[in-house]
C-alpha cells in the first residue's frame, strides 16, 4: 500500500515532465500566428505562457501574449505583460517602442493609471538621459580617449542618479547641459574637498561615496553632517560667493561632479530656463544647514 502511494506521485511527475516536453516540441513546430489565425486561442496562449515562463526576457512573446489576453478581455493579465515588455524595451534602449506599448496598455488600465504614469515618466527620463549622453560623447569625441572615457563614466553616474529628486527637478534639456558643464572628480578616502573659511567658488554633486562636513579637521575635528549620492554642497559658495561653512572630507572613495563659475556660465547660456536650473542646483540648501550647525557649536576655551 505504501509503495502504491509513493508510485502515484512519481507517475504524475513523469506525466507532467512528458507534457512539458511535448509542449516544448510543439513550440518548435507550431506558429503562434498560425494558431491565432486558426482560432486556436487557448493553445496559442498555452504556448506563449510557457515561453515567457521559461524566458522572462522574451519581449515578443510578452507582447503576443498581451494582445491575445486583451482580445479575451483578460485586461489585468494583458496589462501585466504589456508593462513587462515595455520595461524590457526601455532597458534595451528602445524608448519609443516602450512608450508606444505603454500607450496601448493605458487603454486597458481603467481608472487607475498610476503604474503606467510612473513607468512612462521613467522611460521619458531614460530617453532624455540617453540622448544627453550621446550628445556629450559626440561633442567630446574629438577631445581624446581620456575625455571620452570620462564622459562615458559620467553617463553611468547620471543613470545611477536618474531617480534622485535633483535629476527629476531638471527641465528638459538641462540634463545634457549639466553633463557637458560638470567635471568628474575622483576623491580618495581622507582627502579634503573644501576647507572651512576658504572661498573657492564651485559646487559639488555627490555621485557616489560619503562626504562629511567637519569643523576644524586638523585639531578639534567635529563631525557636523554626512552627505551621500544625489546631494549637493557649495551652492552658497558658487551663487553667493560665500566662504565654505565647514570643511568637507571624503569618508571613503567618492565620485563628485564639480560645477565651477565657467561651467555654470556655459550651462546658463545653453538653457532657456535659467531660473529653474539655478533653483534645482540650490534647492537643497545644504550650505545653510551646515552653517547653522556650525554656529550652534560652542567654541572650545
Amino acid at each position: 500500500m505504501d509503495e502504491k502511494k509513493g508510485w502515484v506521485p512519481d507517475l504524475r511527475a513523469a506525466r507532467d515532465r512528458k507534457a512539458r516536453e511535448r509542449i516544448r516540441k510543439d513550440q518548435d513546430t507550431e506558429s503562434i500566428d498560425d494558431l491565432i489565425l486558426q482560432g486556436r486561442f487557448s493553445r496559442a496562449q498555452q504556448l506563449l505562457e510557457t515561453r515567457v515562463a521559461e524566458n522572462d526576457q522574451d519581449v515578443h512573446s510578452h507582447i503576443k501574449l498581451a494582445e491575445l489576453l486583451a482580445g479575451k478581455r483578460k485586461n489585468e493579465d494583458a496589462l501585466r505583460n504589456y508593462l513587462r515588455a515595455a520595461h524590457l524595451l526601455s532597458e534595451d534602449g528602445f524608448f519609443d517602442k516602450s512608450l508606444a506599448l505603454l500607450k496601448t496598455a493605458r487603454k486597458l488600465a481603467g481608472g487607475d493609471t498610476s503604474s503606467i504614469d510612473a513607468m512612462e515618466e521613467t522611460v521619458l527620463r531614460a530617453k532624455e538621459l540617453d540622448y544627453a549622453a550621446y550628445s556629450v560623447r559626440k561633442g567630446k569625441g574629438a577631445e581624446g580617449a581620456g575625455r571620452m572615457s570620462a564622459s562615458i563614466e559620467l553617463e553611468a553616474l547620471w543613470r545611477r542618479m536618474s531617480d534622485s529628486d535633483f535629476v527629476l527637478n531638471l527641465a528638459a534639456g538641462q540634463l545634457e547641459t549639466l553633463m557637458d558643464a560638470m567635471e568628474l572628480c575622483q576623491v580618495a578616502a581622507g582627502e579634503l574637498v573644501a576647507r572651512e573659511g576658504e572661498n573657492d567658488p564651485a559646487l559639488y554633486l555627490i555621485a557616489s561615496g560619503l562626504l562629511q562636513a567637519r569643523l576644524d579637521p586638523d585639531r578639534r575635528d567635529l563631525l557636523l553632517r554626512n552627505f551621500g549620492p544625489g546631494q549637493i554642497i557649495g551652492e552658497s559658495v558658487l551663487f553667493e560667493r560665500r566662504a565654505w561653512p565647514a570643511s568637507y572630507k571624503a569618508a571613503h572613495h567618492c565620485q563628485l561632479l564639480r560645477l565651477d563659475v565657467g561651467g555654470l556660465q556655459r550651462a546658463l547660456n545653453k538653457t532657456k530656463s535659467r531660473r529653474q536650473l539655478i533653483m534645482a542646483l540650490s534647492s537643497q540648501r545644504n550650505d545653510q544647514q551646515v552653517a547653522a550647525l556650525a554656529s550652534s557649536v560652542t567654541p572650545s576655551v
